[in-house]
Protein backbone atom coordinates (compact mmCIF):
# COMPACT_ATOMS: atom_id res chain seq x y z
CA UNK A 1 0.00 0.00 0.00
CA UNK A 2 1.12 3.49 -0.89
CA UNK A 3 1.82 5.27 2.21
CA UNK A 4 2.04 9.34 1.64
CA UNK A 5 0.22 12.00 0.01
CA UNK A 6 1.23 14.85 -2.03
CA UNK A 7 -0.06 18.53 -1.29
CA UNK A 8 0.51 21.66 -3.24
CA UNK A 9 -0.48 24.91 -2.49
CA UNK A 10 0.12 27.64 -5.02
CA UNK A 11 -0.07 31.02 -3.31
CA UNK A 12 0.88 34.62 -4.06
CA UNK A 13 4.34 34.59 -3.69
CA UNK A 14 5.40 31.04 -2.80
CA UNK A 15 4.28 27.38 -3.66
CA UNK A 16 4.44 25.18 -0.85
CA UNK A 17 4.33 21.05 -0.42
CA UNK A 18 3.78 19.55 2.03
CA UNK A 19 4.29 15.10 2.32
CA UNK A 20 1.70 14.09 4.87
CA UNK A 21 1.14 10.25 6.02
CA UNK A 22 -2.34 8.39 5.41
CA UNK A 23 -2.87 9.26 9.23
CA UNK A 24 -2.32 13.37 8.18
CA UNK A 25 1.28 13.92 10.15
CA UNK A 26 3.94 16.00 8.52
CA UNK A 27 6.29 14.05 6.99
CA UNK A 28 8.22 16.74 5.36
CA UNK A 29 7.42 20.48 4.26
CA UNK A 30 9.07 22.55 1.66
CA UNK A 31 8.26 25.65 -0.09
CA UNK A 32 10.18 27.91 -3.27
CA UNK A 33 9.16 31.47 -3.15
CA UNK A 34 7.80 32.75 -6.93
CA UNK A 35 7.42 36.54 -6.66
CA UNK A 36 4.85 38.29 -9.14
CA UNK A 37 6.06 40.77 -11.86
CA UNK A 38 5.16 44.05 -10.63
CA UNK A 39 4.19 45.69 -13.95
CA UNK A 40 2.80 49.12 -15.23
CA UNK A 41 -0.97 50.22 -14.66
CA UNK A 42 -1.65 47.63 -11.73
CA UNK A 43 -0.51 44.16 -13.57
CA UNK A 44 0.77 41.70 -11.33
CA UNK A 45 1.76 38.80 -13.72
CA UNK A 46 4.00 35.69 -13.37
CA UNK A 47 5.42 33.90 -15.95
CA UNK A 48 4.42 29.94 -16.45
CA UNK A 49 7.75 28.79 -17.38
CA UNK A 50 9.13 30.02 -13.84
CA UNK A 51 5.56 28.14 -12.17
CA UNK A 52 7.05 25.00 -14.31
CA UNK A 53 10.55 25.70 -12.91
CA UNK A 54 9.30 25.89 -9.04
CA UNK A 55 7.30 22.85 -9.76
CA UNK A 56 10.51 21.06 -10.72
CA UNK A 57 12.91 22.28 -7.66
CA UNK A 58 9.83 21.92 -4.92
CA UNK A 59 9.22 18.56 -5.96
CA UNK A 60 13.16 17.54 -5.81
CA UNK A 61 13.56 18.96 -2.85
CA UNK A 62 11.21 17.65 -0.69
CA UNK A 63 11.63 14.12 -2.29
CA UNK A 64 15.29 14.84 -1.02
CA UNK A 65 14.56 16.12 2.65
CA UNK A 66 11.99 13.63 3.76
CA UNK A 67 14.26 10.52 1.91
CA UNK A 68 10.93 9.09 0.53
CA UNK A 69 10.35 6.72 -2.26
CA UNK A 70 8.09 8.46 -4.74
CA UNK A 71 6.72 4.79 -5.66
CA UNK A 72 5.16 5.49 -1.74
CA UNK A 73 2.93 8.64 -2.86
CA UNK A 74 -0.73 7.36 -3.28
CA UNK A 75 -1.92 10.55 -5.15
CA UNK A 76 -1.04 14.31 -5.68
CA UNK A 77 -3.57 17.04 -4.79
CA UNK A 78 -3.37 20.82 -5.72
CA UNK A 79 -4.89 23.97 -4.14
CA UNK A 80 -4.23 27.36 -5.91
CA UNK A 81 -5.28 31.16 -4.83
CA UNK A 82 -8.74 32.21 -6.28
CA UNK A 83 -9.40 34.28 -9.45
CA UNK A 84 -6.42 35.69 -11.39
CA UNK A 85 -6.22 33.92 -14.70
CA UNK A 86 -3.97 31.52 -16.67
CA UNK A 87 -4.02 30.85 -19.89
CA UNK A 88 -2.36 28.33 -22.40
CA UNK A 89 -2.33 29.48 -26.15
CA UNK A 90 -3.71 27.62 -29.46
CA UNK A 91 -1.04 25.40 -29.19
CA UNK A 92 -0.65 24.24 -25.58
CA UNK A 93 1.79 26.06 -24.48
CA UNK A 94 2.12 28.77 -21.56
CA UNK A 95 0.29 32.00 -22.69
CA UNK A 96 0.27 34.47 -19.07
CA UNK A 97 -0.25 34.37 -15.48
CA UNK A 98 -2.17 36.74 -14.28
CA UNK A 99 -2.30 36.99 -10.16
CA UNK A 100 -5.45 37.95 -8.00
CA UNK A 101 -3.88 40.95 -6.90
CA UNK A 102 -3.79 42.22 -10.37
CA UNK A 103 -5.63 45.40 -11.04
CA UNK A 104 -5.45 46.06 -14.63
CA UNK A 105 -9.35 45.49 -14.99
CA UNK A 106 -10.53 47.96 -12.69
CA UNK A 107 -11.96 50.26 -14.86
CA UNK A 108 -13.90 47.59 -16.68
CA UNK A 109 -14.83 46.23 -13.47
CA UNK A 110 -16.14 49.27 -12.39
CA UNK A 111 -18.01 50.11 -15.74
CA UNK A 112 -19.87 46.84 -15.41
CA UNK A 113 -20.56 46.71 -12.18
CA UNK A 114 -21.99 50.11 -12.36
CA UNK A 115 -24.25 49.04 -15.80
CA UNK A 116 -27.49 47.06 -15.90
CA UNK A 117 -24.93 44.08 -17.14
CA UNK A 118 -23.31 44.33 -13.54
CA UNK A 119 -26.57 43.16 -11.85
CA UNK A 120 -27.93 40.49 -14.52
CA UNK A 121 -24.03 39.12 -13.90
CA UNK A 122 -24.48 38.49 -9.92
CA UNK A 123 -27.87 36.85 -10.36
CA UNK A 124 -26.03 34.15 -12.31
CA UNK A 125 -22.81 34.43 -10.63
CA UNK A 126 -23.71 35.62 -7.15
CA UNK A 127 -20.79 38.18 -7.60
CA UNK A 128 -20.71 41.48 -8.89
CA UNK A 129 -17.44 42.34 -11.43
CA UNK A 130 -14.18 43.14 -9.66
CA UNK A 131 -10.48 43.91 -10.69
CA UNK A 132 -9.24 40.60 -10.36
CA UNK A 133 -12.36 38.33 -10.99
CA UNK A 134 -11.43 35.72 -14.01
CA UNK A 135 -13.75 36.68 -16.24
CA UNK A 136 -13.64 40.37 -15.80
CA UNK A 137 -9.68 40.19 -16.47
CA UNK A 138 -10.63 38.26 -20.05
CA UNK A 139 -12.73 41.08 -20.89
CA UNK A 140 -10.22 43.73 -20.11
CA UNK A 141 -8.08 41.58 -22.17
CA UNK A 142 -10.38 41.97 -25.09
CA UNK A 143 -10.73 45.58 -24.87
CA UNK A 144 -7.08 46.44 -23.99
CA UNK A 145 -4.96 43.72 -25.33
CA UNK A 146 -6.70 42.26 -28.11
CA UNK A 147 -3.73 40.46 -30.01
CA UNK A 148 -3.16 38.33 -27.00
CA UNK A 149 -6.91 37.55 -26.15
CA UNK A 150 -6.68 36.10 -29.41
CA UNK A 151 -3.91 33.72 -28.56
CA UNK A 152 -6.05 32.44 -25.80
CA UNK A 153 -6.84 28.53 -26.29
CA UNK A 154 -7.27 27.30 -22.48
CA UNK A 155 -8.63 29.01 -19.24
CA UNK A 156 -7.17 27.87 -16.08
CA UNK A 157 -6.57 29.03 -12.70
CA UNK A 158 -3.59 28.53 -10.56
CA UNK A 159 -3.84 25.26 -9.43
CA UNK A 160 -5.38 24.06 -12.91
CA UNK A 161 -1.97 24.81 -14.53
CA UNK A 162 0.28 23.16 -11.85
CA UNK A 163 -2.21 19.69 -13.04
CA UNK A 164 -1.40 20.34 -16.63
CA UNK A 165 2.13 20.30 -15.65
CA UNK A 166 1.73 17.46 -14.16
CA UNK A 167 -0.40 15.53 -16.12
CA UNK A 168 -0.66 17.15 -19.55
CA UNK A 169 -4.41 17.24 -18.90
CA UNK A 170 -6.83 20.04 -19.40
CA UNK A 171 -8.97 20.16 -17.06
CA UNK A 172 -10.84 22.27 -13.74
CA UNK A 173 -13.19 22.32 -10.92
CA UNK A 174 -16.03 23.50 -9.33
CA UNK A 175 -14.86 25.28 -5.95
CA UNK A 176 -12.35 27.12 -7.97
CA UNK A 177 -14.67 28.26 -11.34
CA UNK A 178 -17.53 29.34 -8.83
CA UNK A 179 -15.37 31.09 -6.31
CA UNK A 180 -13.94 32.90 -9.79
CA UNK A 181 -17.22 34.07 -11.01
CA UNK A 182 -17.60 31.65 -13.58
CA UNK A 183 -20.30 28.97 -12.97
CA UNK A 184 -23.96 29.35 -12.52
CA UNK A 185 -24.76 29.29 -8.86
CA UNK A 186 -26.29 27.22 -7.41
CA UNK A 187 -26.15 25.02 -10.10
CA UNK A 188 -21.94 24.57 -10.68
CA UNK A 189 -21.95 24.95 -14.66
CA UNK A 190 -20.76 27.33 -17.09
CA UNK A 191 -23.70 29.60 -18.40
CA UNK A 192 -23.53 30.82 -22.18
CA UNK A 193 -25.81 34.19 -20.88
CA UNK A 194 -22.74 34.96 -18.32
CA UNK A 195 -20.06 34.42 -20.71
CA UNK A 196 -22.28 36.95 -23.20
CA UNK A 197 -22.68 39.59 -20.10
CA UNK A 198 -18.57 39.67 -20.02
CA UNK A 199 -18.71 39.79 -23.78
CA UNK A 200 -16.43 36.40 -23.85
CA UNK A 201 -18.63 34.23 -25.44
CA UNK A 202 -16.19 33.74 -28.13
CA UNK A 203 -13.44 31.65 -25.37
CA UNK A 204 -16.60 29.32 -24.79
CA UNK A 205 -14.29 26.33 -26.37
CA UNK A 206 -11.80 27.56 -24.18
CA UNK A 207 -12.98 26.54 -21.27
CA UNK A 208 -11.84 23.02 -19.74
CA UNK A 209 -13.76 20.84 -18.32
CA UNK A 210 -15.44 20.42 -14.99
CA UNK A 211 -14.98 17.92 -12.25
CA UNK A 212 -15.49 17.20 -8.71
CA UNK A 213 -12.89 18.22 -6.67
CA UNK A 214 -11.68 15.03 -5.60
CA UNK A 215 -11.93 13.37 -9.51
CA UNK A 216 -8.78 11.53 -10.67
CA UNK A 217 -7.82 13.97 -13.50
CA UNK A 218 -4.83 12.25 -15.04
CA UNK A 219 -1.55 10.72 -13.46
CA UNK A 220 2.07 12.22 -13.95
CA UNK A 221 3.44 12.39 -17.42
CA UNK A 222 6.48 10.41 -18.11
CA UNK A 223 8.04 13.94 -19.18
CA UNK A 224 7.02 15.27 -15.34
CA UNK A 225 8.53 12.12 -13.81
CA UNK A 226 11.68 12.77 -15.53
CA UNK A 227 12.07 16.38 -14.47
CA UNK A 228 10.51 16.17 -10.83
CA UNK A 229 11.71 12.73 -9.58
CA UNK A 230 8.00 11.69 -9.20
CA UNK A 231 6.74 8.20 -11.14
CA UNK A 232 4.77 7.84 -14.12
CA UNK A 233 1.49 6.62 -13.65
CA UNK A 234 1.01 8.89 -9.86
CA UNK A 235 -2.89 9.80 -9.31
CA UNK A 236 -3.49 13.70 -9.81
CA UNK A 237 -6.82 14.90 -8.36
CA UNK A 238 -8.55 18.30 -10.17
CA UNK A 239 -7.84 19.77 -6.63
CA UNK A 240 -9.62 23.09 -5.02
CA UNK A 241 -9.66 26.94 -4.47
CA UNK A 242 -7.22 27.77 -1.61
CA UNK A 243 -10.14 28.75 0.50
CA UNK A 244 -11.88 25.53 0.46
CA UNK A 245 -8.73 24.14 1.12
CA UNK A 246 -8.00 25.54 4.49
CA UNK A 247 -11.64 24.70 5.59
CA UNK A 248 -11.46 21.24 4.29
CA UNK A 249 -8.13 20.89 6.64
CA UNK A 250 -9.77 22.70 9.43
CA UNK A 251 -12.38 19.61 9.54
CA UNK A 252 -15.29 21.77 8.99
CA UNK A 253 -18.51 20.38 7.44
CA UNK A 254 -21.56 21.61 9.30
CA UNK A 255 -23.79 24.64 8.33
CA UNK A 256 -22.37 28.04 10.02
CA UNK A 257 -19.14 26.51 10.79
CA UNK A 258 -16.94 29.64 10.72
CA UNK A 259 -12.89 29.59 9.08
CA UNK A 260 -10.94 33.10 9.44
CA UNK A 261 -8.07 32.97 8.06
CA UNK A 262 -5.57 35.73 9.25
CA UNK A 263 -2.67 35.83 6.65
CA UNK A 264 -2.35 38.22 4.24
CA UNK A 265 -5.70 38.86 3.49
CA UNK A 266 -8.07 38.82 6.59
CA UNK A 267 -10.83 35.96 5.03
CA UNK A 268 -14.10 35.02 6.76
CA UNK A 269 -15.70 32.18 5.26
CA UNK A 270 -18.77 30.22 6.66
CA UNK A 271 -20.74 27.62 5.37
CA UNK A 272 -24.14 27.38 4.25
CA UNK A 273 -26.77 24.66 2.99
CA UNK A 274 -28.13 27.10 0.18
CA UNK A 275 -27.09 30.19 -1.08
CA UNK A 276 -28.20 33.47 -0.37
CA UNK A 277 -29.66 35.58 -3.34
CA UNK A 278 -30.35 38.45 -1.90
CA UNK A 279 -28.01 39.05 1.08
CA UNK A 280 -25.18 38.02 -1.15
CA UNK A 281 -21.95 37.97 0.41
CA UNK A 282 -18.80 39.05 -1.74
CA UNK A 283 -17.92 35.18 -2.84
CA UNK A 284 -20.22 32.34 -2.71
CA UNK A 285 -18.53 29.09 -4.28
CA UNK A 286 -19.12 25.04 -3.86
CA UNK A 287 -18.02 23.07 -1.29
CA UNK A 288 -18.08 19.06 -0.89
CA UNK A 289 -21.20 17.84 0.66
CA UNK A 290 -23.50 20.28 -1.33
CA UNK A 291 -22.80 23.01 0.94
CA UNK A 292 -21.66 26.43 0.19
CA UNK A 293 -18.82 28.76 1.45
CA UNK A 294 -19.22 32.12 1.80
CA UNK A 295 -16.67 34.61 2.12
CA UNK A 296 -16.58 38.38 2.88
CA UNK A 297 -12.62 39.22 2.65
CA UNK A 298 -10.13 42.17 2.63
CA UNK A 299 -6.81 42.81 2.19
CA UNK A 300 -6.96 44.19 5.61
CA UNK A 301 -5.00 41.28 7.99
CA UNK A 302 -1.33 40.08 8.70
CA UNK A 303 0.18 42.63 5.55
CA UNK A 304 -0.42 45.31 8.09
CA UNK A 305 1.85 44.20 10.77
CA UNK A 306 4.63 42.96 8.33
CA UNK A 307 4.26 46.64 6.80
CA UNK A 308 4.83 48.07 10.41
CA UNK A 309 7.84 45.84 11.45
CA UNK A 310 9.51 46.04 7.48
CA UNK A 311 9.22 49.59 7.32
CA UNK A 312 8.83 51.38 10.68
CA UNK A 313 10.57 48.97 13.13
CA UNK A 314 12.99 47.23 11.48
CA UNK A 315 16.65 49.28 9.93
CA UNK A 316 17.23 47.93 6.87
CA UNK A 317 20.87 46.56 7.87
CA UNK A 318 19.11 44.11 9.93
CA UNK A 319 16.11 43.67 8.76
CA UNK A 320 15.77 39.74 8.16
CA UNK A 321 16.85 39.21 11.78
CA UNK A 322 14.85 42.24 13.31
CA UNK A 323 11.77 40.82 11.94
CA UNK A 324 12.40 37.45 13.15
CA UNK A 325 12.93 38.82 16.64
CA UNK A 326 9.65 40.52 16.75
CA UNK A 327 7.77 38.00 15.95
CA UNK A 328 9.35 35.68 17.99
CA UNK A 329 8.56 37.91 20.97
CA UNK A 330 5.81 38.78 19.48
CA UNK A 331 3.74 36.63 22.58
CA UNK A 332 5.64 38.53 25.68
CA UNK A 333 5.27 42.09 23.34
CA UNK A 334 0.80 41.59 23.90
CA UNK A 335 1.17 41.05 27.04
CA UNK A 336 3.42 43.61 28.28
CA UNK A 337 0.24 45.70 28.54
CA UNK A 338 -3.28 46.00 29.04
CA UNK A 339 -5.43 48.12 26.10
CA UNK A 340 -7.27 50.45 27.46
CA UNK A 341 -9.46 53.82 26.06
CA UNK A 342 -5.88 55.68 25.94
CA UNK A 343 -4.45 52.87 24.10
CA UNK A 344 -3.76 54.03 20.15
CA UNK A 345 -5.86 52.79 17.50
CA UNK A 346 -4.81 51.42 13.84
CA UNK A 347 -7.07 51.43 11.10
CA UNK A 348 -5.02 48.53 8.88
CA UNK A 349 -6.21 49.72 5.62
CA UNK A 350 -2.94 49.93 3.92
CA UNK A 351 -4.25 48.48 0.73
CA UNK A 352 -7.73 49.91 0.85
CA UNK A 353 -10.54 49.51 3.56
CA UNK A 354 -12.71 46.14 4.24
CA UNK A 355 -16.14 47.57 3.05
CA UNK A 356 -14.75 51.16 1.04
CA UNK A 357 -11.41 50.64 -1.06
CA UNK A 358 -10.57 54.38 -1.07
CA UNK A 359 -10.36 53.93 2.92
CA UNK A 360 -6.41 54.66 4.19
CA UNK A 361 -4.18 53.50 7.18
CA UNK A 362 -3.57 55.32 10.26
CA UNK A 363 -2.70 55.76 13.84
CA UNK A 364 -4.72 57.32 15.90
CA UNK A 365 -4.59 58.48 19.87
CA UNK A 366 -0.82 58.36 19.69
CA UNK A 367 1.04 60.45 22.43
CA UNK A 368 5.04 60.36 23.60
CA UNK A 369 3.78 57.81 26.22
CA UNK A 370 3.31 55.35 23.49
CA UNK A 371 6.19 53.16 22.64
CA UNK A 372 7.10 50.15 19.84
CA UNK A 373 4.85 47.75 21.95
CA UNK A 374 1.89 49.68 22.02
CA UNK A 375 1.98 50.21 18.01
CA UNK A 376 2.32 46.46 17.60
CA UNK A 377 -0.68 46.05 20.00
CA UNK A 378 -2.54 48.76 17.90
CA UNK A 379 -1.82 46.80 14.54
CA UNK A 380 -3.01 43.62 15.82
CA UNK A 381 -6.29 44.50 17.43
CA UNK A 382 -6.74 46.99 13.73
CA UNK A 383 -6.66 43.94 12.58
CA UNK A 384 -8.98 41.87 14.33
CA UNK A 385 -11.84 44.32 14.50
CA UNK A 386 -11.39 44.15 10.93
CA UNK A 387 -12.12 40.82 11.06
CA UNK A 388 -14.91 41.21 13.19
CA UNK A 389 -16.64 43.76 10.49
CA UNK A 390 -16.49 40.85 8.06
CA UNK A 391 -18.03 38.49 10.22
CA UNK A 392 -20.63 41.26 11.61
CA UNK A 393 -21.82 41.65 7.62
CA UNK A 394 -22.01 37.77 6.97
CA UNK A 395 -24.27 37.77 10.46
CA UNK A 396 -26.29 40.43 8.90
CA UNK A 397 -26.87 39.00 5.46
CA UNK A 398 -27.96 36.14 7.45
CA UNK A 399 -25.49 33.27 7.95
CA UNK A 400 -25.48 31.50 11.09
CA UNK A 401 -22.19 32.27 12.70
CA UNK A 402 -21.14 29.09 14.61
CA UNK A 403 -17.67 27.65 15.88
CA UNK A 404 -14.64 29.32 15.17
CA UNK A 405 -11.43 28.26 13.91
CA UNK A 406 -8.42 30.49 12.84
CA UNK A 407 -5.81 29.51 10.48
CA UNK A 408 -3.15 31.87 8.85
CA UNK A 409 0.30 33.10 9.84
CA UNK A 410 -1.97 35.29 13.13
CA UNK A 411 -3.31 31.96 14.44
CA UNK A 412 0.88 31.18 15.19
CA UNK A 413 0.47 33.53 18.69
CA UNK A 414 -1.71 32.49 21.93
CA UNK A 415 -1.90 36.40 23.15
CA UNK A 416 -3.19 37.59 19.28
CA UNK A 417 -5.81 34.98 19.32
CA UNK A 418 -6.41 35.81 22.92
CA UNK A 419 -7.42 39.65 21.47
CA UNK A 420 -9.51 37.89 18.20
CA UNK A 421 -11.50 36.14 21.01
CA UNK A 422 -12.25 39.32 22.89
CA UNK A 423 -13.14 41.12 19.65
CA UNK A 424 -15.06 38.86 18.37
CA UNK A 425 -16.83 38.61 21.85
CA UNK A 426 -17.23 34.35 21.63
CA UNK A 427 -14.05 31.74 21.82
CA UNK A 428 -12.01 30.87 18.75
CA UNK A 429 -9.86 27.85 18.14
CA UNK A 430 -6.84 27.08 16.52
CA UNK A 431 -5.44 23.75 15.39
CA UNK A 432 -1.62 21.66 15.65
CA UNK A 433 -0.92 21.59 11.99
CA UNK A 434 -0.68 24.72 10.48
CA UNK A 435 -0.71 23.79 6.81
CA UNK A 436 -4.32 23.63 6.52
CA UNK A 437 -4.25 24.33 2.88
CA UNK A 438 -2.03 21.36 1.74
CA UNK A 439 -3.83 19.27 4.35
CA UNK A 440 -7.00 20.10 2.97
CA UNK A 441 -5.71 18.80 -0.42
CA UNK A 442 -4.29 16.05 0.57
CA UNK A 443 -7.79 15.26 2.49
CA UNK A 444 -9.15 15.80 -0.86
CA UNK A 445 -6.70 13.39 -2.88
CA UNK A 446 -7.29 10.67 -0.23
CA UNK A 447 -11.14 10.52 -0.68
CA UNK A 448 -10.14 10.74 -4.54
CA UNK A 449 -8.39 7.42 -4.68
CA UNK A 450 -10.82 5.61 -2.14
CA UNK A 451 -8.19 5.58 1.20
CA UNK A 452 -11.60 7.19 2.55
CA UNK A 453 -15.13 6.74 1.67
CA UNK A 454 -16.22 10.50 2.16
CA UNK A 455 -14.50 13.74 3.06
CA UNK A 456 -15.55 13.40 6.72
CA UNK A 457 -14.03 10.58 7.29
CA UNK A 458 -10.80 11.58 5.65
CA UNK A 459 -11.05 15.00 7.89
CA UNK A 460 -11.52 12.87 11.05
CA UNK A 461 -8.65 10.49 10.70
CA UNK A 462 -6.42 13.33 8.89
CA UNK A 463 -7.27 16.83 10.65
CA UNK A 464 -5.95 18.00 13.81
CA UNK A 465 -7.13 18.60 17.03
CA UNK A 466 -8.74 21.89 18.06
CA UNK A 467 -7.53 24.28 20.87
CA UNK A 468 -9.71 26.51 21.78
CA UNK A 469 -8.60 30.12 23.12
CA UNK A 470 -11.64 32.08 25.54
CA UNK A 471 -10.95 35.93 26.50
CA UNK A 472 -11.73 37.14 29.82
CA UNK A 473 -14.80 39.30 30.77
CA UNK A 474 -12.81 42.52 31.22
CA UNK A 475 -10.89 42.26 28.29
CA UNK A 476 -14.05 41.37 26.18
CA UNK A 477 -15.88 44.18 27.52
CA UNK A 478 -12.86 46.80 26.60
CA UNK A 479 -12.63 45.15 23.08
CA UNK A 480 -15.92 46.20 22.73
CA UNK A 481 -15.74 49.55 23.72
CA UNK A 482 -12.77 49.81 21.56
CA UNK A 483 -14.63 48.11 18.29
CA UNK A 484 -17.17 50.67 19.00
CA UNK A 485 -14.72 53.66 18.70
CA UNK A 486 -12.50 52.35 15.76
CA UNK A 487 -15.95 52.26 13.80
CA UNK A 488 -16.77 55.51 14.55
CA UNK A 489 -13.13 56.75 13.71
CA UNK A 490 -13.78 55.00 10.48
CA UNK A 491 -16.93 57.11 10.38
CA UNK A 492 -15.36 60.57 10.63
CA UNK A 493 -12.30 59.38 8.04
CA UNK A 494 -14.87 58.39 5.11
CA UNK A 495 -15.73 61.96 3.56
CA UNK A 496 -11.89 62.82 4.16
CA UNK A 497 -10.66 59.62 2.11
CA UNK A 498 -13.33 60.58 -0.61
CA UNK A 499 -11.99 63.93 -0.93
CA UNK A 500 -8.46 62.78 -0.80
CA UNK A 501 -9.36 60.03 -3.72
CA UNK A 502 -11.67 62.55 -5.56
CA UNK A 503 -7.85 64.67 -5.29
CA UNK A 504 -5.62 61.86 -6.99
CA UNK A 505 -8.03 60.63 -9.93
Amino acid sequence: MRECILGIDAGGTAIKATLFSLLGQVIANESVQLLPNMMASGRVERNLADIDNAMINLINSILQKSQTDPNNIAVIAATGHGNGLYCLDRHGSGLIGIQSTDSHAADVAQAMANSTRGKAISAISLQEPWPAQTPTILAALKKLHPELYRQIGTIFLCKDYINYFLTTEISSETTDMSGAGMLHLPNLVYNEDLLKLYGINDLADSLPSLASSEQVIGVVSENSARLTGLVAGTPVIAGLFDVVASAIGSNLFHVGDVNVIAGTWSINQVLSAEISRENRPFITCGYPGGLFLNLEASATSASNLEWLIQNILVGSNDRSSGRTEILQELDSILDSHKINLSSPFFLPFLHGGDSDPRALATFHNLTAMHNRNHMISAVCEGINFSHRRHLDTLAAKGFSIGPIVVTGGAARSQSWMRMLAAAIGKPVATLEKMETGTLGAAITGAVGVGLFNNYKTAATSMASARSEIQSDPDQISMAMHRYSMSNQLIDALTPIWRSIHKVNQ
